[in-house]
């Protein structure tokens, strides 16, 4: 690889000789005059910045409002001044000139035909780099009717280096809205991720300079955030023994509720055989602890969870998230504790948690157990 890249250096070199000399370049290989398109490219993209500056945006919309024609069409003329400024310094005296021109001009026109020229054009393609399926599920609807929310809020705005202040005004609009009708601070948050994440990847991948900022919301009236509301160790007992006299897939699922695991988690199972083995265990593939797979060791309720593991992990596997898998061991909860929110699955696992400390077990074997970062 070195000693190509060396003979194509070499190759340019020779070509740019050449042209100093006016000769003929008909020998040039197209490898090497590639290796010049590349090069004037990077120059032109870091060029392409300050062309996108004011008055080229003021000229094109100038030319726009005396034609009256249609935004796409606006956009279009943007896309074709601009091309014509970045390719006005380049030299076209010699034959490679006139090469290297052409095939500039060539990958720009490309590049700015396959670019999407509005924000709502962004979802599909963004979909596709994520591999989100774009189907019916419940999981994909709640994506996409976060994203068109919070599209409904930016507005739907040309794909310019300006349009970074519309989408952060947007979020933050979107947010405040949320937060004015009593949603949680956390749940506003969580309703721009995906639009966030979208935007982010854009600016990476069409060259946009932007900067998309994140929202931090705050809930009016609220001087600290509230603690978490976890089971009690009498009722996490209760409820172990409910589960085991229910022996079914859903109890089983409550026994690992018990251990800490989420709906998603059971999910992710790769091998239920390890509950056979002399220390009965569970292996999780890496999560937030990317160094290594998560170990949860059956400490009780084993028998139930041996019949029914197969069956549970197809159960959260076709709930497709935590909601949704949760949600029946939800209603046995709420049937044997009426009226009490602190028990929910997630009230399980972080009573779980709160016992790990009340024993004064060691830290890191307990984010292990239970698949903190730690």
């Amino acid at each position: 690889e070195l000693a190509k890249a060396a003979a194509v250096a070499n190759e340019a070199f020779d070509i740019d000789v050449r042209r100093l000399d006016n000769s003929d370049a008909q020998a040039a290989s197209d490898e090497a005059v590639d290796a010049l398109v590349t090069k004037l490219l990077r120059k032109l993209n870091k060029k392409d910045l300050a062309l996108m500056g004011s008055n080229l945006r003021a000229d094109v919309t100038e030319v726009g409002e005396k034609a009256g024609v249609t935004p796409e069409r606006l956009i279009e003329l943007y896309i074709e001044k601009q091309l014509d400024a970045l390719l006005s310094d380049l030299p076209d005296e010699s034959a490679v000139d006139k090469r290297v021109r052409a095939r500039v001009t060539e990958r720009l026109t490309q590049r700015s035909s396959q670019t999407p020229k509005r924000l709502s054009q962004l979802w599909a393609p963004y979909c596709s780099f994520r591999d989100v399926q774009q189907d019916g599920s419940r999981r994909y609807k709640q994506k996409l009717s976060n994203w068109e929310r919070a599209l409904s809020f930016i507005g739907d705005h040309p794909l310019v280096h300006s349009t970074d202040k519309e989408i952060n005004r947007g979020h933050r609009e979107l947010v405040q809205s949320l937060l004015d009708r009593g949603v949680k601070p956390e749940s506003a948050k969580k309703a721009i991720t995906m639009s966030l994440a979208c935007f982010r990847w854009a600016a990476n991948e069409h060259d946009l300079d932007w900067n998309i900022k994140a929202v931090t919301p705050k809930a009016a009236g609220k001087a600290k955030s509230e603690m978490r509301k976890t089971a009690s160790k009498s009722q996490m007992i209760e409820i172990a023994q409910a589960c085991v006299k229910a022996d079914d897939h859903i109890g089983a699922m409550g026994i690992l509720a018990l251990h800490g695991l989420l709906p998603t988690e059971i999910a992710r199972i790769e091998d239920p055989a390890t509950l056979t083995t002399k220390i009965p265990h569970i292996l999780l593939p890496e999560g937030k602890t990317i160094q290594r797979k998560r170990a949860v060791v059956v400490c009780f309720g084993l028998d139930v969870v041996r019949r029914h593991i197969v069956e549970a992990i197809d159960y959260c596997k076709s709930k497709g998230d935590s909601e949704g898998g949760s949600a029946t061991f939800n209603k046995r909860l709420r049937l044997m504790y009426p009226g009490e929110d602190r028990v929910s699955w997630y009230g399980l696992r972080h009573g779980t948690r709160n016992l790990w400390v009340m024993s004064n077990a060691n830290t890191s074997l307990m984010n292990a157990f239970l698949g903190w970062a730690g």
